[in-house]
């Protein structure tokens, strides 16, 4: 099984992208990041600001979540139908795409330290700052189809059968890139 980095559009790119949320607790927002499910009743993610440019399926957000649109959140339920949680969204203005932050609840220990090329913060608890290379260790062949790289949680990885899913579903569905040519960070 083949797994890669699942990312979004970035500012600069010609589509949108979120510069504010509300809608969401500072710890709330943290455990999204984190990829910690939420208790139920689900908030309703508020999209405050976006930037000029073409909407994709994939948006990407300050806060380093995604949003995914109602095609694509059908595409991952169907493949993997737990392990992430769909946050609805509201804006202030029409969208012609209805959104949902991802919030990613599953996450594997994979990060091959031996053979990867890294750098830590130089402080407690010394995470990973940078990455030059990244290697994997084996991932079990019953793990889910998406999940937070654990070492690295603004990383998510997407098995192959997921990714082609996702793509034939959208003409723009983020930016997937092979393990073994991640990068990350000031090297």
């Amino acid at each position: 099984m083949n797994y890669q980095v699942w990312d979004v559009y970035y500012p600069g790119s010609g589509f949108a992208w979120v510069e504010e949320i509300g809608g969401l607790s500072d710890e709330q927002e943290s455990n999204v990041f984190f990829g910690r499910p939420l208790a139920p009743p689900l908030p309703r993610v508020a999209i405050k600001r976006l930037t000029k440019g073409k909407l994709p399926d994939v948006l990407g957000a300050a806060t380093a979540s995604r949003l995914v649109s109602a095609a694509l959140r059908d595409v991952i339920v169907h493949v993997c139908p737990e392990g992430v949680q769909f946050l609805p969204t509201t804006s202030p203005r029409k969208l012609r795409i209805t959104y949902f932050m991802a919030n990613t609840t599953t996450h594997l220990a994979c990060f091959d330290h031996d053979r990867s090329q890294y750098q830590r913060f130089p402080v407690a608890p010394h995470t990973i700052r940078a990455v030059k290379k990244m290697e994997l260790k084996p991932i079990p062949p019953h793990a889910p189809a998406l999940f937070h790289l654990a070492e690295l949680p603004a990383v998510i990885l997407v098995r192959d059968e997921l990714r082609q899913a996702i793509q034939s579903a959208s003409t723009s569905p983020g930016t997937f890139t092979p393990v073994d040519q991640f990068t990350s960070g000031v090297w």
